[in-house]
């Protein structure tokens, strides 16, 4: 009686689990599937993008030169707010205090303290809203003077980061971008700013590339050098089944680079629905129900 009842058992869950195909990369898998859907649409131009799709239910995760080594851009600004958010906690840095902006802090490009006065201060917390909602150049270079430039890189390294300022330069790479909004999203609820700053990702002034992608809210930075086609995108992508996505694009132009990676983000998107992982409690439930019966 109970060889009948395990084998029924088997039977439910054949017919309630379909899809469940075991095997890394096996046929009608979603890493399967996922890659020959963006190999198909890039063509050619697989070697001008890096990317990481990773499912934050089930831990699920499809990498293209995830752990190659690209030109972080204004991404880095991502890491230095963990590393604040991680040192407001333990109070070893007061959100109020006051940092003014002096001459040798000025640099162009992106951001909006670049057109006030010099001798301005602004609020530890107020510089962060700025480096990420605006992606203020001039406010990550002033908040990583204050928490210091070699803490930084222990940080990164810490958190399990392949790429902390590697000789000195700017890079990192699309396990490692993942790496960080993991993090975020995982103490996001552990502190006043780790929320804030999940909240200040899902209003950037740069809503285009990842969010331009998909319906659902998202939480992103970017990173861009337009004089150099680069162009970085990093993303929790919330709702029902919420993933992180990363996409590193390199040699497209800055308009081209943003219509590649919201397609890709389509993309992704539809092969992440379609593999969505099942709700088991209810058929779990229902297999208990019909044993007993058994």
């Amino acid at each position: 009686m109970r060889k009948v009842i395990m084998l029924c058992v088997f039977c439910l869950i054949g017919g309630i689990f379909p899809q469940i195909v075991f095997g890394e990369g096996a046929p009608h898998s979603l890493e399967h599937t996922m890659n020959k859907e963006i190999e198909k649409y890039l063509g050619k131009n697989t070697d001008r993008v890096v990317f990481r799709y990773e499912n934050l239910q089930t831990g699920e995760f499809v990498s293209k030169g995830g752990s190659l080594a690209k030109r972080a851009a204004s991404t880095i600004k991502l890491p230095l707010a963990l590393l604040i958010i991680e040192l407001a906690k333990s109070e070893k840095i007061d959100l109020d205090q006051k940092l003014t902006y002096r001459s040798y802090h000025h640099y162009g490009g992106s951001g909006v303290i670049q057109f006030n006065e010099e001798g301005t201060t602004y609020t530890v917390e107020y510089l962060v809203q700025k480096m990420l909602v605006h992606s203020d150049n001039i406010a990550y270079i002033m908040l990583r003077e204050h928490v210091g430039r070699q803490k930084f890189i222990n940080f990164m390294e810490e958190l399990g980061a392949d790429y902390a300022y590697p000789n000195g330069k700017n890079y990192t790479s699309a396990n490692d971008l993942t790496l960080y909004l993991k993090h975020l999203y995982r103490i996001k609820e552990e502190s006043e700013l780790a929320e804030q700053v999940f909240k200040w990702l899902q209003n950037t002034a740069y809503n285009h590339g990842i969010p331009q992608g998909v319906k659902q809210p998202v939480a992103h930075k970017v990173g861009m050098i337009p004089m150099y086609n680069i162009s970085n995108d990093t993303a929790i992508v919330l709702g029902e089944s919420p993933y992180a996505l990363t996409i590193l694009t390199t040699n497209y132009s800055y308009n081209e680079s943003k219509k590649i990676i919201s397609e890709l983000t389509t993309i992704i998107d539809r092969v992440h629905r379609e593999f969505k992982p099942p709700i088991i409690a209810q058929p779990l439930e229902v297999l208990k129900n019909r044993a007993l019966l058994l």
